[in-house]
């Protein structure tokens, strides 16, 4: 979050609109990819940034697809090329955008978060992405250089498939299914994480690591749960829009089963989160109740050596007309007495249930 606010510092001062890419450095080259798509035609055209942008054909569906925001120049020549509001522009060079949905005149803009978890270091993976639906064209942007909507690209490129067969409605609601289906994949493998964190903390591991993993695992679900909540509301509103776009029935019905998906990971992210709260809230207890145990002990151990501190202390203070300081027996007897007093408080504790 503060790495986010770093960054936002960079447009101060800077006119609303202005094209400055705001994320963290990237070095590798923008890519853009042309899919033409139709039920009889297949073409694929990767073009040189700057050269130029794409044009289209009005018998085919067109997708283009950007690899990598962090070229100013080529949004700007797209917004010129598409007639992109400055504030939509503004928004795709910036990869802390907020998940949401903005309709212009005759282009929908969709800003979402593709998330993926690392099983290596654990942690969550966020990726900024875009979605441009206009009139037989789909426009997408991808913050990294991976292709993150690959295995939609590969289902379009074969002949029978719906989305050559469908318009472009249909190609915006399988790339929204795509990132839905990638938050049950990184909700799934924090699932077995946090499935190993309850067994360690029911074998009352109590230690450090456990406190931090615990903490770890809290921010990343604040994180997931911060990607998918706006998606809920997101989707909702896309019922509501694009008059002026090919809508069809039948979209509308695979846009309500995406609906749907999003409901179930959101309560499951819900629900994942409460756990891992009680979770924490469980570890404090037990530490708790572990000092509490291991106060009780030492207590218990002061008590029954006081009485026993102030018999020594009393007999090793040796004034010469001090009673029984003559007597033969008087150190083992006042050994024994101790021992007996020290055996008798504990056994007093122990039918007490103290101990």
């Amino acid at each position: 979050m503060f790495d986010i606010l770093k960054r936002r510092t960079q447009k101060v001062g800077a006119a609303p609109g202005t094209l400055l890419y705001t994320g963290p450095p990237r070095d590798f080259p923008v890519q853009v990819t042309v899919l033409h798509l139709a039920p009889d035609l297949l073409e694929e055209v990767c073009l040189d940034p700057g050269e130029g942008v794409p044009e289209f054909s009005p018998r085919t569906l067109d997708w283009v697809r950007v690899r990598g925001i962090h070229d100013p120049d080529l949004i700007r020549r797209m917004g010129e090329r598409f007639k992109l509001h400055p504030l939509l522009m503004e928004d795709l060079l910036n990869p802390d955008q907020r998940p949401k949905l903005e309709e212009f005149e005759d282009l929908i803009f969709i800003a979402l978060k593709m998330v993926e978890y690392n099983e290596a270091t654990g942690k969550l993976l966020e990726e900024q992405v875009g979605i441009i639906w206009g009139e037989g064209y789909v426009i997408t942007f991808q913050e990294g250089e991976k292709n993150t909507w690959d295995h939609v690209a590969q289902r379009a490129r074969r002949e029978k498939s719906r989305i050559r067969h469908g318009g472009a409605d249909y190609l915006v609601v399988a790339l929204l299914d795509a990132v839905v289906d990638q938050y049950f994949s990184a909700l799934s493998g924090l699932g077995e994480e946090i499935e190993k964190l309850e067994e360690r903390l029911l074998l009352e591991e109590q230690s450090n690591a456990l406190s931090l993993d615990l903490y770890h695992m809290k921010r990343e679900m604040l994180a997931l749960r911060s990607a998918i909540r706006p998606v809920t509301e997101l989707i909702k509103e896309l019922h509501t829009v694009g008059d002026g776009l090919d809508w069809s029935v039948e979209t509308d019905t695979f846009l309500r089963d995406v609906s749907d998906h999003v409901s179930q990971v959101a309560d499951m992210t819900a629900r994942l989160s409460e756990m891992v709260s009680s979770m924490i809230e469980l570890h404090i207890s037990l530490a708790g109740m572990r000092m509490n145990e291991i106060m009780k002990v030492l207590t218990l151990i002061a008590t029954i050596f006081i009485p026993l501190t102030f018999v020594a202390g009393i007999y090793g203070m040796n004034f010469a007309h001090m009673p029984e300081l003559q007597w033969v027996w008087g150190y083992p007897a006042a050994l024994l007495f101790m021992a007996a007093l020290g055996i008798g408080m504990y056994w007093w504790f122990v039918r007490k249930k103290w101990l």
